[in-house]
């Protein structure tokens, strides 16, 4: 478990461009990452990849 403090820290995690984490945030209200004081994000490696996970069970179940 690592915590990230920052959009480039998000972004370097997820190799994704700040747009697309955007994106991301704008898309799927649950994708797991805070504003924190001073319009800072922060989120956990943990976090995001149990997140993931359930994105990708819930795309091969429809299909």
């Amino acid at each position: 478990m690592a915590v990230l403090i920052g959009m480039k820290d998000i972004c370097d995690y997820l190799n994704r461009s700040e747009a697309t984490v955007t994106k991301l945030l704008k898309e799927y209200p649950t994708f797991p990452a805070e504003k924190i004081g001073g319009g800072m994000w922060e989120s956990d490696t943990e976090l995001i990849d149990e997140w993931r996970k359930k994105i990708l069970r819930r795309r091969m179940e429809k299909s």
